[in-house]
């Protein structure tokens, strides 16, 4: 029979004790690793909080910057649905007030934007979509307002037009801010024109634009009715534009007559043939049919 000395007792003896102490110590170690990610998650979990119901008076800086000479007054709401009071042009004036929303596909990098806007002067609404700061979808787009505003948007004297403009546009896509494709309407009622002889009532005229592939043509036309006969085409690309059409009064309005003078001389009929071009495009177009 072997007996065990008391050396090989005091080393079992030593095992038992430090066997719990290794096992104390692991269990330390994985409570700490538990309160490590813990805490991240929790920060995680607050940074995307505060993403989500992110205010935008935080990004209105940003916002700003973005507008291109325009500001937001008195921001409220959040980043992806907010409200600003006042929409201030470069020249100080409030456009209105706009209404957006902004669709969290952003975070992915789908920029989606539909908007509201309501001023004295300028009512628009549609919707924006696109992946590229250069390159936008528009949607479902409705301006209407003053011809005045959009005369003053436009550099042209106050006072020049008068009446009211609509356009609503289906769909456009624009890359740096020239139409590749577009489809639309447009529309301005009980129009007035400035000039030096006095102002010409040329009465409802309408305009149906379409592009592909960065040509854009318009169609122009009166409302069959009105005080001036209008009717031809408006071509613009990238390299330049051609304008054809004629025009005609339908009353003997002397003012109105003068102003058709200007812009060429009528033939037997009385009807005034217009064209004009300019840059490379124009230029090729009338050497074409010469």
């Amino acid at each position: 029979m072997l007996h065990s000395s008391g050396y090989d007792r005091r080393v079992g003896a030593s095992a038992q004790v430090l066997r719990p102490a290794s096992q104390v110590s692991s269990g330390g170690g994985c409570l700490k690793v538990s309160r490590v990610v813990a805490v991240v998650s929790v920060a995680l979990l607050l940074v995307f909080a505060l993403f989500w119901w992110l205010p935008a008076r935080w990004v209105k800086p940003a916002l700003d910057a973005r507008l291109h000479g325009l500001r937001l007054e008195a921001v409220s709401g959040s980043l992806w649905q907010g409200q600003a009071g006042s929409v201030l042009g470069p020249d100080g004036k409030s456009l209105g007030a706009l209404r957006w929303e902004l669709s969290r596909a952003i975070l992915l990098g789908d920029l989606k934007l539909s908007f509201d806007l309501n001023g004295p002067g300028l009512a628009a609404r549609g919707s924006m979509h696109g992946n590229d700061a250069q390159a936008q979808v528009w949607e479902q787009v409705h301006l209407s307002g003053d011809a005045r505003f959009f005369a003053r948007r436009f550099g042209l004297p106050d006072g020049y037009l008068e009446g009211q403009l609509q356009a609503d546009i289906g769909h456009a896509e624009l890359q740096g801010n020239w139409p590749l494709a577009l489809d639309g309407t447009a529309q301005w009622k009980d129009g007035v024109l400035t000039t030096r002889a006095g102002k010409v009532r040329v009465g409802d005229l309408h305009a149906a634009a379409s592009g592909a592939e960065g040509v854009v043509d318009i169609r122009l036309n009166d409302d069959g009715t009105g005080p001036l006969a209008l009717d031809g085409h408006w071509q613009l690309s990238p390299l330049g534009w051609r304008v054809d059409m004629t025009a005609q009064a339908r009353s003997g309005d002397p003012v109105m007559q003068q102003w058709l003078r200007t812009l060429g001389k009528p033939d037997t009929s009385g009807v005034i043939h217009i064209q004009r071009n300019g840059g490379v495009a124009g230029a090729l177009a009338t050497k074409g049919k010469s």
